[in-house]
């Protein structure tokens, strides 16, 4: 009878020490070997009747590697099994050693998912905030549709000025010699914005340039210069061949800007960009109020994670990127670990609940997820649903399901209290409220 001993090494590490009998042990060394004679050829030996002593000599250290691999297989993983474990790293082994007609011990150390103890998960208080739009917000909001409708002029009776378009050829040169890239470049500047060599002096030396004429100027680019380090430290020579020269012309807040909206006044417009707001803004705080009750949750419950697990998280994000594979992006790494983490502790959260709960998945809640993927993939359907099985991506998809019903569950049973600037939103303050608007 096969024996083992479960050792806590710490909160996440475990130790198991197996033992397998010796006839368990013979039992696997003679399938193992007569698999060997039926599949190989040596000469001077019949076919089926080579040897024991011959296979050992040719192939000892592979027998013995596929003799405890089959065991630990059978052996461990029904062990963990059985006694609620889920591991959450790769096991490594001690020192294996096997031979016939011994038992075979092994020690394995690895990590786990925590088992945590959760409370108040039903009730979860947050705050959400009232949605308001005031006349500094239509204002605001008017003003950055009136600047989207602005249009641009040609000027021939005056120099460039602030916030005019320049447009021309230009030549860049240090020490008398053209800069390679920088010869004759069609260039579009319009200067305030600041994004022609940021935090420089160079759109503001267009001030004064008129259409059709050269203009030039120098600047001196700092030691420390990070937007163009090709020009760090040095004094560059700006020749322009000046073609055109544009103002901005900005419309009027009126009905006549409305109506080059499609409306017919500004109260029209003002509405409907009161309605657009309060209507992000509603959606906004609606989507912030499920993130504020699992990070409510996390912080009443607190709970270790291993590194294992976390760099496993970041990993696949970084993989998913919709950049391509950023996994060797140091300081995105660095950026996104807290938002890894926090994903890994969510799911061991939910994985909880769902016990408590005792939430359960139907067969066909997890066939309407194989459909989707199904739907969603070349493969023929039968061959996918062959991966499914394989992959474990069936089992998968039933643990996702519990967690989005139990994170439903704890979303739904949460008591959220609408707040304003000062504070929770009480009968008194609603009432002077609904005074003011009168």
């Amino acid at each position: 009878m096969m024996k083992h001993q479960i050792t806590e090494i710490s909160a996440s590490q475990r130790k198991i020490t197996m033992e397998i009998p010796a006839e368990k042990v013979s039992e696997e060394l003679t399938n193992v070997l007569n698999e060997l004679r039926r599949s190989i050829k040596i000469d001077g030996f019949r076919p089926g009747k080579i040897p024991t002593s011959v296979l050992f000599m040719r192939f000892g250290k592979e027998i013995r590697n596929q003799v405890a691999e089959t065991l630990i297989e059978n052996s461990l993983h029904k062990v963990i099994a059985d006694n609620g474990l889920e591991l959450a790293g790769q096991p490594e082994f001690g020192e294996i050693k096997i031979a016939e007609h011994e038992p075979f011990v092994y020690e394995v150390t690895f990590e786990v998912v925590p088992q945590i103890d959760v409370s108040g998960y039903r009730g979860v208080k947050v705050e959400r905030s009232r949605v308001e739009v005031g006349d500094r917000d239509i204002a605001e909001s008017l003003e950055r549709v009136r600047q989207s409708q602005a249009t641009w002029e040609v000027v021939s009776d005056r120099a460039a000025g602030e916030n005019d378009q320049v447009f021309g050829k230009l030549t860049l040169s240090e020490n008398g010699k053209p800069v390679p890239g920088w010869i004759n470049r069609n260039m579009t500047v319009t200067i305030g914005e600041n994004t022609v060599f940021p935090d420089s002096e160079f759109e503001r030396k267009l001030i004064g340039a008129t259409s059709g004429a050269a203009h030039e100027y120098e600047i001196q680019f700092p030691p420390d210069y990070d937007y163009y380090r090709d020009f760090a430290g040095k004094l560059i020579r700006a020749n322009w061949q000046i073609s055109e020269i544009k103002m901005k012309r900005i419309p009027e807040i009126d009905n006549d800007l409305a109506k080059d909206l499609g409306l017919d006044t500004l109260e029209e417009l003002k509405k409907q960009l009161s309605d657009d707001m309060i209507k992000q803004r509603t959606q906004q705080a609606q989507e912030e109020v499920p993130v504020k009750i699992i990070d409510t949750l996390l912080n009443d419950n607190p709970f270790d994670v291993t590194d294992y697990m976390v760099d496993k998280e970041l990993s696949g994000m970084l993989t998913n990127s919709r950049f391509g594979d950023q996994s060797q992006n140091e300081e995105l790494k660095k950026m996104l670990r807290p938002i890894a983490e926090r994903n890994v502790k969510q799911r061991i959260l939910m994985d909880r609940i769902a016990v408590l709960e005792h939430i359960e998945v139907s067969t066909e809640e997890i066939e309407k997820e194989f459909q989707k993927a199904n739907s969603e993939s070349d493969m023929p359907e039968s061959e996918l649903r062959k991966k499914w099985f394989e992959d474990g991506l069936f089992d998968l998809a039933r643990r996702e399901i519990m967690r989005w019903k139990a994170n439903d569950l704890v979303v739904e049973n949460a008591v959220v209290t609408e707040v304003d600037s000062s504070g929770p939103i009480t009968e008194s303050k609603r009432k002077k409220k609904e005074e003011n608007d009168e």
